[in-house]
């Protein structure tokens, strides 16, 4: 999750909810000081209009931004670079122009390296769900396409959604070589705790100085339908970031504000930290949020650093902007969607902003929170796709820090002893096996000095591992595998101190085999153990990035030597690529006429599953 978090409409919605589209260049941008809040204002050009109406030149404004000696920061809210061309879905509130639902409503034009030209949202800055409650996965739009689309829905015309292509890279931002897509575990030492942080001011980041001394955190108003009335996530995520061994943070839930005087939350700086609930945000461009029985979508919630200034030295002589105040809020609407609450990711979002309140940056984009640098572009920054830090949601965390975030608040907020004790140590004996067609079995041997496992997978369409759940035993059922798909599965050990080097990989393949295990002298050899044993070899070759394999003729009652052959020569190559065991077969060498044994055929299952 984190510092803006949606359920994310689909565009025909935002085209029906945005009061004018268009295309503008930004000019210049300043800040300033309204009603005790910062806000940036961003003075557009504007090129061309697709729906509404305004002048050649009109201002954007954005909550947040540094004026005079005090910053306001809040990730995942839009900002503009001076001399870019975007299309932008726009509100009119309070007679003032604003970006529909934060970065949901920001486009840039750019060109993949198919010459195609694209508009792209800031993907990184996107952590959330499509209506039907499924994890949302950005997509890049071809820009001709797009606009006419707008431009179509806008006056009730077709609607005409033939505009998303496959992601390619885009010109300017290649991915890294695959050796640094990958980063070994190493200790804190080896990053600086400002490297931890995003930037506030210059190179500075953000930092309390009053630890172990406590700071209150304050709610207002409560999440109904929520436990606790939204109580429970607050203090949930506190006892994650205070329960780390290594560091001194100190949040206390001092619970409901009874003052009534302290709501300003992360738009300007009211001298006290708190977390609101059921918070109307259309003064920043994010409608209320939806919530039916079967759908649900909109802006989940902002927050950050309200107010920091002056300086101080902290870790290792590095010097940091001092946070004064922090706040989190939660957009009205979520009441009562019982998904979210009873899943544990209600938690972790909580979490993942209280997080932002401390300073961190997202632990899979740089310093400067620009979504369209990744961090693996700059080596003096650790790297992790699975945090609670991480841009884009986690699910099943339930508030529960991860490697990332403990280092992180172990380096920012170092405790009098430090970390003590090891990593434990790399896991051994992984065995996945496939169960049905859309599951797959992972045990693992303990391993020494570990309190729980991330379990990794990667797909055909993956282009690394993905962590798909955790366990505290040494087994794990994966749910969501498709049917005659290979997949590489890996195991991390974690502890307090942080993670193990991820285990050796093993292969499992969602096809199911017919008279398994074949028992000698006893099973019949047919023509459908040669079909099962061509489809699962080619999702091998699809997993280690191969074009399928060709057989030369169909698989008939009679089992041939030419058969067994091929599939070898067909597998061989795919188990190298992907680090595991080829070759080493039964009577390698098989002629015209030798009998097929049932240890032919079992041999190469047993490769594949």
């Amino acid at each position: 999750m984190q510092a803006a978090s949606f359920f994310v409409p689909p565009d025909q919605k935002m085209v029906a909810n945005a009061h004018a589209i268009v295309i503008a260049s930004a000019l210049t941008s300043h800040t300033e000081l309204r009603d005790g809040r910062i806000e940036t204002v961003t003075t557009m050009s504007l090129e061309d209009v697709l729906k509404g109406s305004l002048p050649d030149s009109f201002d954007v404004y954005e909550p947040g931004g540094t004026f005079e000696d005090r910053s306001t920061v809040i990730p995942g809210v839009p900002r503009f670079e001076d001399g870019q061309t975007y299309l932008l879905f726009l509100v009119n509130t309070d007679r003032r122009w604003h970006v529909l639902d934060l970065v949901l409503g920001k486009f840039r034009f750019e060109t993949d390296v198919l010459g195609r030209k694209v508009l792209v949202r800031d993907a990184g800055e996107i952590a959330g769900w499509d209506p039907d409650g499924t994890p949302h996965r950005e997509k890049n739009r071809e820009a001709g396409p797009f606009l006419a689309f707008i431009r179509s829905a806008s006056v009730g015309g077709p609607r005409r959604q033939n505009y998303f292509i496959p992601a390619e890279p885009l010109i300017g931002f290649l991915a890294p070589p695959p050796g640094r897509r990958s980063l070994n575990p190493i200790t804190n030492a080896t990053f600086t705790a400002t490297s931890y942080t995003y930037t506030i001011s210059g190179s500075l980041g953000g930092r309390w100085n009053v630890f172990p001394s406590p700071v209150n955190f304050f709610s207002v108003g409560t999440e109904p339908g929520a436990p606790g009335g939204g109580a429970t996530a607050i203090t949930a995520a506190f006892a994650a970031w205070n329960g780390d061994p290594g560091s001194n943070v100190n949040y206390v839930y001092a619970g409901a504000d009874t003052s009534g005087a302290h709501t300003t939350g992360v738009g300007g700086s009211d001298g006290e930290n708190t977390i609101i609930f059921e918070r109307d945000l259309s003064a920043y461009g994010a409608g209320p949020f939806t919530c039916t029985s079967n759908s649900y979508s909109g802006t989940l919630g902002l927050g950050g650093i309200t107010n920091a200034s002056g300086t101080h030295t902290g870790p290792n002589g590095e010097t940091f902007e001092t946070t004064h105040e922090g706040d989190v809020e939660m957009n009205k609407g979520i009441a009562n969607c019982t998904l979210l609450f009873n899943n544990g990711d209600f938690n972790s979002a909580v979490t993942h902003e209280v997080g932002h309140t401390l300073g961190f940056r997202h632990s899979d984009q740089t310093r400067a929170d620009n979504s369209s640098v990744a961090c693996t572009t700059d080596l003096t920054l650790e790297c992790s796709n699975t945090a609670i830090m991480k841009s884009f949601v986690s699910t099943g965390l339930n508030a529960t820090l991860q490697a990332w975030d403990q280092h992180a608040v172990d380096a920012v907020y170092p405790g009098s002893s430090g970390v003590t004790g090891s990593v434990p140590a790399t896991v051994t004996g992984v065995l996945a096996t496939a169960v049905s067609p859309t599951q797959v079995n992972v045990t693992w041997t303990a391993s020494s000095g570990a309190t729980s496992y991330q379990i990794l997978r990667r797909g055909p369409s993956d282009p690394t591992f993905v962590v798909i759940g955790t366990s505290t035993t040494t087994s794990f059922s994966d749910t969501t595998a498709a049917a005659n798909t290979s997949y590489l599965y890996r195991v991390r050990a974690l502890n307090s101190v942080g993670s193990s080097p991820d285990s050796a990989g093993d292969i499992a393949t969602t096809v199911i085999f017919t008279d398994d295990p074949i028992v000698p002298g006893v099973t019949v050899i047919k023509s459908v153990h040669i079909t099962q044993l061509r489809t699962a070899v080619n999702a091998v070759r699809a997993l280690a990035g191969m074009a399928p394999a060709t057989f030369s003729t169909p698989p008939g009652p009679i089992i041939r030597t030419t058969d067994i052959t091929e599939l070898r020569a067909a597998l061989d190559p795919a188990l190298t690529a992907l680090g595991l065991s080829a070759g080493g077969w039964t009577d390698p060498t098989l002629t015209a006429g030798t009998p097929i044994k049932a240890v032919h055929i079992q041999e190469i299952r047993n490769r594949v599953k």
